[in-house]
């Protein structure tokens, strides 16, 4: 089968991240919170990390239906009013990556993206609207 059947997916990397942080700041919020995370619940919205931006401040929940863990994360620049799902499995390739210095993160419809050191990682969302919530 030739290659072409399998082209390299391109990239786009925005001039200005939605948000940026501190690498070990971010990690450590996460690692913090992902005792409480569901693992492949039947229920989409518990297979994430919920955040919400304000006022340079990232709030970070993640729940199984029985417990809630929350961190703050003070962000470097970033949007205000901003809400989103981080999937788990980019925070797990996050975690594993151990980068250093500052993390950019962006997204478009479909991909949600991170960049460190010159590197950028991302991950399809699965879905798009949760109904029934």
């Amino acid at each position: 089968m030739s290659c072409d059947s399998y082209p390299i997916p391109k990239i786009v990397i925005p001039n200005g991240f939605q948000f940026s942080c501190d690498a070990e700041s971010f990690k450590s919020a996460i690692s913090g919170i992902f005792y409480a995370k569901a693992n492949n619940d039947v229920r989409p919205f518990l297979n994430h990390i919920n955040f919400s931006i304000n006022f340079h401040q990232m709030k970070l929940y993640t729940s199984d239906g029985h417990r809630l863990a929350k961190d703050i994360i003070q962000l470097e620049n970033s949007v205000d009013d901003l809400n989103g799902i981080l999937p788990f499995k980019l925070a797990e390739m996050l975690l594993q990556a151990q980068p250093d210095g500052n993390l950019g993160f962006f997204f478009d419809v479909s991909h949600f993206y991170w960049s460190a050191e010159g590197t950028v990682y991302g991950t399809n969302f699965l879905i798009k609207v949760f109904f029934g919530i």
